[in-house]
């Protein structure tokens, strides 16, 4: 850390002593014929833009809650450790005077990460620029110094899916009926009752790992924009060529939409099929820098066409929804840019 602080002071120290030793070198002038003022309008396209989704163990289900039904307490809190608060969904869960319940916990995905990414980004920038300095080198060439500010606008959206085999564990909880007949399938009892009563305590419990497989399909989508400021210099190369360079302080919001389907397959299970699906979206305020490169060519007074590049650093705007957690990763994306100037 300090090794790159000192790099970094080191580099601005001698972008300082560079430009005394020009300003020395040459004298500045100021020909009020010229322009002072440009405007850019460009379109950006990001590379390699990429998101990571990480699937987290879902959490566990509340006690008594089941794929196919449930054993909750009633209004009376289970006095007696009886309860008219259950349900359940299919006549095949009825075993003789037990009623089965089954839990899906997890999936093949558990603990592992899904990249997705994205190439080329569209995306717009508007920069306005005003010079500060200008120095002569020669019969109709000059040195500018300047400075920028703009808004720009990239939409990021990240797609994937894939198909992935493992395990899950399937729980099957088994209840006393008690000697009464269950109402036809699908009952669901209320809280307040009345109702046949359940014991809320199960027979059994009992846990089995089941050959699964997982299809997923994910969707990370982000708005990024914002902000930037910082300076440029215009340096002649030939004739009506000149390169252009700029760095400085860029601020974006990202508003981040994470949205998944996935889909189980459980062939030997309780329910060879289950679906799983969410959407969630978040917004993060990112601060970093940027610096740029560009050519230009100048068509005519005060206009020019330019291409180029732009690499931002912005740090990971991230969104959390269901079992999943996606980070879009904006740390360090690199940009082709091609625009028009207008001076004025």
């Amino acid at each position: 850390m300090k090794y790159h602080s000192a790099c970094s002071r080191a580099g601005i120290a001698c972008c300082c002593l560079g430009a005394a030793a020009l300003a020395h070198a040459q004298f500045e002038y100021d020909d009020l014929s010229l322009s002072k003022n440009r405007l850019r309008v460009s379109a950006r396209f990001g590379f390699d833009v990429r998101a990571d989704v990480q699937n987290l163990a879902p959490a566990t289900a509340g006690v008594g809650t089941y794929d196919d039904g449930y054993v909750l307490p009633d209004i009376s809190g289970g006095a007696g450790g009886k309860t008219w608060n259950w349900g359940y969904a299919n006549a095949s869960q009825v075993a003789g005077d037990t009623l089965q319940f089954h839990r899906v916990d997890g999936s093949p995905r558990d603990g592992t990460t899904d990249a997705l990414s994205q190439t080329p980004t569209p995306g717009f920038e508007i920069l306005y620029g005003r010079e500060l300095k200008r120095f002569a080198l020669g019969e109709n060439r000059s040195l500018v110094l300047g400075a920028e500010a703009g808004f720009g606008a990239m939409d990021m959206n990240l797609r994937g899916g894939s198909t992935m085999n493992g395990t899950i564990a399937e729980t099957t909880d088994t209840y006393s009926l008690g000697g009464i007949t269950p109402p036809l399938a699908p009952y669901a009892g209320t809280f307040t009752g009345p109702g046949p009563l359940l014991g809320t305590t199960p027979l059994s419990s009992t846990s089995t790992d089941l050959a699964a497989s997982s299809s997923i399909s994910e969707k990370v989508r982000s708005l990024v924009y914002g902000f930037k400021l910082g300076p440029y210099v215009e340096v002649p190369l030939y004739k009506r060529f000149s390169l252009d360079l700029g760095a400085g302080l860029a601020a974006v919001i990202a508003d981040t939409q994470l949205a998944y389907t996935e889909t189980i397959k459980v062939p030997n299970g309780f329910n060879p099929l289950l679906s799983r699906s969410y959407q969630v979206n978040h917004s993060d305020f990112l601060v970093g820098f940027y610096g740029s490169a560009d050519l230009s060519f100048e068509v005519a007074n005060d206009f020019r066409v330019y291409v180029g590049g732009q690499y931002q650093h912005l740090g990971n705007a991230t969104a959390t929804g269901g079992d999943k957690l996606a980070t879009l990763k904006l740390g360090g994306t690199v940009e082709a840019v091609v625009g028009i100037e207008v001076g004025f």
